[in-house]
């Protein structure tokens, strides 16, 4: 059974892992963890994470074992000053979204839950938009499709 909850500060690590899959996940160009942390279009989304007004996250828990593991997160983020020069800046009240799943996990509904949930949270904070980036050959595109993206 999978259980959503909200990210703690012991979740980035955690998150950044997401953050790569999300990034990278059909690609083979090599790139590290290590270099994608480096990456200034992808370190606004996890620097100093929670320490910003309008962090939101959500962690996806696989508890059908014997110990929980973590299997997926999605999160919103308000862009600030320099960050605001990305292709993906609408304006300073649309947060980006961040949404993945270990790959073991795909098609069983963990990234439906928490894309549903995570627009339901933001919906209750009056944010009526968000934005989200993917590259064409994702394969999570259909699932952003059936959620209005």
């Amino acid at each position: 059974m999978i259980e959503l909850r909200p990210a703690t500060a012991d979740d980035v690590d955690f998150m950044w892992h997401m953050l790569y899959y999300a990034s990278y996940t059909d690609r083979e160009d090599g790139v590290t963890l290590d270099d994608m942390k480096s990456n200034p279009d992808l370190i606004r989304h996890l620097d100093d994470w929670g320490n910003r007004t309008g962090d939101i996250a959500l962690i996806a828990v696989d508890k059908t074992g014997r110990e929980s593991r973590l299997v997926g997160a999605s999160w919103l983020r308000h862009m600030i000053g320099h960050e605001q020069q990305d292709v993906t800046f609408v304006d300073e009240h649309t947060p980006e979204l961040v949404i993945s799943v270990v790959p073991e996990i795909i098609g069983r509904g963990a990234g439906s839950r928490l894309m549903s949930e995570i627009l339901h949270i933001a919906d209750g904070y009056g944010i009526r938009q968000v934005v989200l980036s993917a590259r064409a050959s994702n394969p999570a595109v259909t699932l952003y499709e059936r959620h209005g993206f």
